[in-house]
C-alpha cells in the first residue's frame, strides 16, 4: 500500500453504526475517517488526496445518489482509492462495479478481516 494511502473512509447513514465501526478500527490501529453523506465524502477526497486507501461505502444511501454513483465520483476523483459496498439489503446480488458485497449486520471480526485484506 502507498504511504499516502493510509486512510479507511466510511460512507455510513446511521451515526450509531458509524461510531461502533471507527471505535473498532481504531483499536486496532488503522487510521478512519466517518462520513454520514456522499457530499462530505467527496468533498474530503477531492480536497486531502490520496488520503483514503480503502472506502467502505453503503450501497444504498438517502437522497439522490446510489452507491454506484458514488463510487463513479470516487474513481473520478482518485482511481486508486479500493472500495467495497455495505449493506443490509440482501436483494444485492451484483452491481455493475463488481466491487465487493459486505452484507450487514457484519460482526466486527469480519470487518477486521475485510479491512486487512484491501488495507495490508
Amino acid at each position: 500500500m502507498d504511504l499516502n494511502y493510509q486512510n479507511i473512509a466510511v460512507l455510513e447513514p446511521d451515526l450509531d453504526i458509524l461510531n461502533l465501526y471507527e471505535i473498532s478500527l481504531h483499536e486496532f490501529d488503522y487510521s478512519f475517517k466517518g462520513f454520514t453523506n456522499p457530499r462530505s465524502l467527496l468533498e474530503y477526497i477531492h480536497s486531502e488526496p490520496k488520503q483514503v486507501g480503502f472506502l467502505i461505502m453503503e450501497y444504498k444511501l438517502e437522497g439522490n445518489i446510489t452507491g454506484c454513483e458514488a463510487a463513479d465520483k470516487v474513481n473520478s476523483i482518485d482511481s486508486k482509492i479500493k472500495m467495497a459496498f455495505l449493506t443490509g439489503y440482501h436483494d444485492i446480488i451484483n452491481n455493475r462495479l463488481e466491487l465487493e458485497i459486505i452484507m450487514k449486520p457484519i460482526p466486527i471480526t469480519q470487518l477486521l478481516k475485510i479491512v486487512k485484506k484491501y488495507m495490508d
